[in-house]
Parts: C-alpha cells; structure tokens; sequence
C-alpha cells in the first residue's frame, strides 16, 4: 500500500459513558475514496469531527502525511482540511461551488485557481460541477434544484494537497 495520507489508529471518543467511536482504525492513501457508512448516531459525524479537531478524541492517534494532528494547532490544521456539513454550514443563498470555494477565496487564492479546482472536487465527488455547481443547497427536496436533492447527508474531508484535493498551498 502506498504511503498512507491518513492513518488512524484505535481512535476512540466517549461521551460520558457512552462510547461513540470505538478502537476505529483506517488508512487512506493518495488517490483512494473512503465512504463512511452507518445509521444515523452511529458516530461519523463524530469521527469526522476528530479528524480535524473540531472534538478531542480520548484514544488513539491521528496523522496527516505523517504528522500527529495533536502535535499541530488546531487553527492551521483546520486550513488544511476541507470539512463540509450538511445544512447548517452551508450558507443557503451561496450555490454550492459558491461554498465550496468560500474559504479558498478568504485566504486570498486567486479566483481562476479556485473555481478550477472547485470543478475538480466536485467531479471527484461525483457531483458533476455542471449540473450541482450551480445548485442552491437549501432549495425544496422534491425539485431537482436542490443539492439536499442528492438524497443523504454529504459529508467530506479532504487533505489539501496529500490526497490530491484541496486547494494547495499553506
């Protein structure tokens, strides 16, 4: 297998004495997809969190390209992880390349750059940037205009750069 982009390794997180994410363990290499499936509280949003350190996980370890994700600052890891939520982080009257592209453009990357690799994420995604850039997300389900018309929650992470994502740079 070849280097791995991200390595977890027994993550586990507790909520009291709930435990929600449970000695998970997982590689992702350059180029591979990872789809987290389960039922709603299952505990992916919860990983997903821990990813990025949104949520401290209470085992286990985490690295990106190597490097532990608790050995960096929680702020400038986050400006190298694209992490999109369903709805509430969304911001409705944006299209969804319009949001995909919101952060790129607060760090001063060039438009060109942006809305090229906008594109790209999105056919990544299988989300053809034709047919979904333009899409509001919050448009009535049964329409087809609607991104929460894909029918599930959307959810990602993306290493810039390592996986072949993102939107480079520092």
């Amino acid at each position: 297998m070849p280097t791995p982009v991200i390595r977890v390794s027994h993550l586990t997180k507790r909520f009291g004495a709930q435990v929600v994410v449970d000695d998970i363990s997982f590689e992702v290499a350059a180029g591979e997809t990872l789809v987290l499936l389960g039922p709603s509280g299952c505990g992916k949003t919860t990983l997903l969190k821990t990813l990025n350190r949104l949520i401290e996980p209470d085992g286990g370890t985490i690295e990106f390209n190597g490097r532990e994700v608790r050995q960096q600052r929680p702020e400038a890891l986050r400006r190298g992880i694209g992490y999109v939520i369903q709805q509430v982080g969304l911001l409705p009257h944006l299209t969804v390349a319009q949001n995909v592209g919101v952060v790129p453009g607060l760090l001063g990357r060039p438009a060109a750059e942006t809305a090229a690799r906008t594109t790209a994420l999105l056919n990544r995604l299988h989300l053809p940037a034709e047919r979904f850039g333009p899409m509001l997300p919050a448009r009535e389900l049964r329409g087809q205009h609607g991104a929460e018309a894909l029918g599930g929650q959307v959810q990602a992470v993306e290493q810039r750069g390592g996986a072949g994502g993102g939107f480079g740079g520092g």
